[in-house]
């Protein structure tokens, strides 16, 4: 892999979780909230494709709003899975009995990808945010851009369905084989945004097939003008 192919796999990966904008830019456009945002991701490259895949965990911090109270810290995350519990029952065939408890299934949150280098990148993806007071949004996004800054554009997403991935309760009474996550907070809101990255030590980039960046810039969600 090239150090441009390196440099753009990082870069297109940040930029999905970033949501990066400069404070002056968010007062300007009016976002409804701006955080700042650090974290980490990691990518994989399909062999002999210029197409990749990605996850990245981040967390914002130092939220703040322009209409009113807002989280003051939350967390954003895309290709991680989500553990949630879940009630099971079931009749034995046999004997007629009824079994029933408490158990955990664990859903599988859609990668994000992209394709490219570092003289140009494009990538798309879903991704995943927990605010402190247990509120969610979901966010869909594109990329593009060059080098270190990549432009992020999206918007709020209604729901986002999870596939089941594994569980811990009886097969005689398997959880639900999708679980959606919904927004219920900044629903239809535009997201807008420029990533920063620190790649990793990029001496062996010719040799890798996947690895991982840190990440950092600020978040902002509203209606942009």
């Amino acid at each position: 892999m090239s150090l441009s192919r390196w440099c753009l796999f990082v870069a297109v990966n940040a930029a999905l979780v970033g949501l990066v904008l400069s404070p002056g830019a968010v007062a300007a456009a009016q976002f409804r909230t701006a955080c700042q945002m650090g974290g980490g991701a990691q990518f994989a490259q399909l062999p002999g494709a210029d197409v990749f895949t990605y996850s990245f965990r981040g967390v914002l911090s130092g939220c703040r709003s322009l209409d009113g109270p807002a989280p003051p810290t939350g967390t954003v995350e895309a290709g991680k899975t989500l553990t949630v519990p879940y009630y099971w029952s079931y009749v034995d065939e046999l004997t007629g009995a009824t079994f029933s408890g408490n158990a955990y299934a664990t859903y599988q949150e859609p990668p994000a990808s992209g394709s490219g280098g570092c003289a140009g990148s494009t990538g798309t993806g879903s991704a995943i945010v927990t605010w402190a007071d247990h509120s969610t949004t979901v966010l869909g996004f594109r990329t593009g851009g060059s080098a270190a800054a990549v432009g992020l554009n999206g918007n709020v997403l209604p729901s986002l369905g999870l596939a089941l991935a594994r569980y811990t309760g009886p097969p005689q009474s398997p959880p639900s084989a999708t679980y959606v996550v919904t927004s219920t907070r900044y629903s239809s809101e535009n997201l807008h945004g420029v990533l920063f990255f620190e790649p990793p030590d990029p001496v062996l980039c010719n040799h890798l097939r996947s690895g991982r960046a840190a990440l950092g810039g600020e978040v902002g969600l509203g209606s942009a003008g």
